[in-house]
Order: C-alpha cells, then sequence, then structure tokens
C-alpha cells in the first residue's frame, strides 16, 4: 500500500518548497551567532522534514478516520440501512484504506 499524498496535511509554516528549506537553511548558515557547520544544518534540516511529514501523515490519517466516521453517521440516519451500507461500502473502504495508510506513513522509520 503506498502512502497518500501529506503535502495538503502540511501546516502554512512548515516547509513546502525548496525555496523554503533554502531560506530556513540560509538563516542558519549566514548567522554568525550560530557555530553550525553544513553537515549539522543537514541533519537539523532532514529531521525537520521528516518531523513534518509524519505530523502532516497523521492529520490525514484524523481527517480520513474522521470521513468514514461522518459517512457512518449518515448511514445510520437512513431507514434502510441495508441497502446503503451495500452502496457505500467502496467509498467506506476507500476513506478507510486511505487512513491507515497515513497511519503507516507516520509510523515509517
Amino acid at each position: 500500500m503506498t502512502a497518500p499524498d501529506h503535502r495538503p496535511y502540511l501546516l502554512p509554516t512548515d516547509l513546502r518548497t525548496a525555496e523554503d528549506a533554502a531560506a530556513f537553511v540560509r538563516v542558519y548558515v549566514v548567522d554568525p551567532d550560530t557555530e553550525w557547520d553544513l553537515s549539522d544544518v543537514y541533519n537539523y534540516l532532514e529531521r525537520r522534514l521528516d518531523r513534518e511529514r509524519r505530523q502532516a501523515c497523521r492529520r490525514g490519517a484524523l481527517a480520513e478516520w474522521m470521513r468514514v466516521a461522518d459517512l457512518v453517521r449518515s448511514i445510520r440516519e437512513y431507514r434502510r440501512a441495508d441497502r446503503v451500507w451495500a452502496e457505500c461500502a467502496p467509498t467506506l473502504w476507500r476513506y478507510l484504506s486511505r487512513a491507515l495508510a497515513f497511519r503507516a506513513a507516520a509510523r515509517q522509520p
């Protein structure tokens, strides 16, 4: 199972583009108060990008799980729930599989 795209779940303050990452690196490389060498900046940037990806995957899993819950809630409101369950099963499974894929992606090393 491949992980869905996590980028829609990134926060506005997260590093989204190469320009964002370059600006982040410039702050640490140009700043005279820091005594970081380039490998330290690279390692910090790599850890930050991984943390932001994991957090975005967690938000994606929660959003998909909320879709599952909303769909189940709306199905339960119908009188002929058996028929509606059969019609909505593919959508329900798609949301559920996406939630599980996001959850697995958030746990990747």
